[in-house]
C-alpha cells in the first residue's frame, strides 16, 4: 500500500465525507454497497482508502500531529475522523467512525437515496437518487468537490498547530486511474475498464479550477497569517500556472474569465467578502465550464494528463 503518498511526512488527508449532502444523514456502510457491487467493493479493499481504518491511528506521524492537537483516540476525534473516516452520526454531536473513507464517502451518505437508486421496477430510480443526495460518477463537479473537500485540508488549526501536510499537489486523474478507480459497469464485473478520454479531461480541468477556487475561499476563511494562509498562496499560483496551460490549449471564453479572476484575486488580510465574492464566481463559472463541456472537444489538454507511472497505486483487475 502507497502509505508514503498520503502520509507525509506522510500525512495527507484522503477523500472526506464531508459535502453538500445534507449534514446527520446515516450511512448504510461499504458492506451494504458491496451486496450488488461486488467488484467496486473487492476494488475498494485494496485502496489506501480502505486501509486507513487499521493503520493511520497507530502512525507515528499521525500521533505527533494528534499529540500537538491533545487529540487522545484520533478515531474519535473529529478533526482527523471528518477525512480519514466514515463517520456514523452520534449522540451529542460525537464522532463514531464505521469504516475507512468508504463508498459513501464519495457518493454521499445513503440513508434517503439506497431504497431508491435500487429499485429496478423504476426507470427514474437514479434522477429520484441524485435528488435526494447520491452524487454519481457523471456529476464531475459533485465528485471532483467531494475529493478536493479533503485533500485540500482546509484546517488552519491542523496545519497551523498540528503540523499537518498542506496537501499540494493533488491531481484527481491521477487517482482516478490508479487504486480507486472501479469501473465495471460496462463489462458486468468482467474487468475494471479505464476512464474514457473524454472524462479524464473533463476531471482534470474541473480539478483545477476547484484548486483555484477553493484556494481563494480557504484564504478568506483564514484567521492568522500562519502556514495555513502562506500555503493558500501557494495553491492558488499553483492552480494559475496549470490553467494558464490549458486555456493556451483550448482558448476557450470561460477559462480566460476564470483565469482574470483567480489573478486579479488579492490575497491579502482584510478582503474577506471581496475574495469570497470572486470564489463563488469562478466556481459559477466552474459549473458552466462542465455543463457545455463534455470533454470531446478537450483534447488539446491531453498532453498535461498524469501519463503512465502517474497514477496513484495499482489498477485492480485491469
Amino acid at each position: 500500500m502507497r502509505f508514503d503518498l498520503w502520509f507525509p511526512g506522510i500525512l495527507c488527508v484522503l477523500l472526506s465525507n464531508a459535502s453538500a449532502a445534507e449534514p446527520g444523514l446515516r450511512f448504510d456502510g461499504p458492506a451494504n454497497c458491496g451486496e450488488c457491487h461486488r467488484p467496486m467493493h473487492e476494488t475498494w479493499t485494496r485502496t489506501s482508502h480502505f486501509e486507513t481504518w487499521f493503520s493511520m491511528h497507530r502512525m507515528r506521524s499521525a500521533r505527533r500531529i494528534a499529540d500537538r492537537l491533545e487529540v487522545d483516540r484520533i478515531k474519535q476525534s473529529e478533526t482527523c475522523a471528518r477525512c480519514h473516516y466514515t463517520n456514523q452520526p452520534a449522540a451529542g454531536g460525537e464522532v463514531s467512525a464505521m469504516a475507512g473513507v468508504s463508498c459513501e464517502s464519495c457518493h454521499g451518505p445513503a440513508e434517503k437515496w439506497n431504497a431508491v437508486h435500487a429499485d429496478p421496477t423504476d426507470p427514474d430510480a437514479m434522477k429520484k437518487a441524485e435528488a435526494l443526495g447520491m452524487i454519481r460518477p457523471g456529476n464531475v463537479v459533485g465528485m471532483v468537490e467531494q475529493c478536493y473537500s479533503c485533500h485540500t485540508v482546509n484546517d488552519e488549526e491542523l496545519i497551523d498547530r498540528g503540523g499537518h501536510n498542506f496537501g499540494g499537489g493533488f491531481e484527481v486523474v491521477a487517482w482516478l486511474e490508479g487504486e480507486v478507480r472501479h469501473n465495471f459497469i460496462r463489462s458486468k464485473g468482467v474487468r475494471n475498464d479505464p476512464t474514457p478520454p473524454a472524462r479524464k479531461r473533463l476531471f482534470h480541468v474541473v480539478g483545477h479550477i476547484t484548486a483555484l477556487e477553493r484556494a481563494i475561499r480557504e484564504y478568506a476563511d483564514a484567521r492568522n497569517e500562519g502556514e495555513f494562509a502562506k500555503k493558500r498562496i501557494k495553491r492558488r499560483d499553483a492552480a494559475l500556472e496549470r490553467l494558464a496551460k490549458i486555456e493556451e490549449r483550448l482558448e476557450l471564453d470561460v477559462l480566460s474569465r476564470i483565469l482574470e479572476l483567480g489573478k486579479g484575486a488579492p490575497l491579502t488580510p482584510g478582503r474577506k467578502g471581496e475574495l469570497r465574492k470572486t470564489a463563488d464566481t469562478i466556481a459559477g463559472l466552474k459549473r458552466q465550464f462542465a455543463e457545455e463541456n463534455d470533454g470531446t472537444k478537450l483534447a488539446a489538454v491531453d498532453d498535461l494528463l498524469p501519463g503512465p507511472g502517474k497514477q496513484i497505486g495499482e489498477v485492480f483487475r485491469p
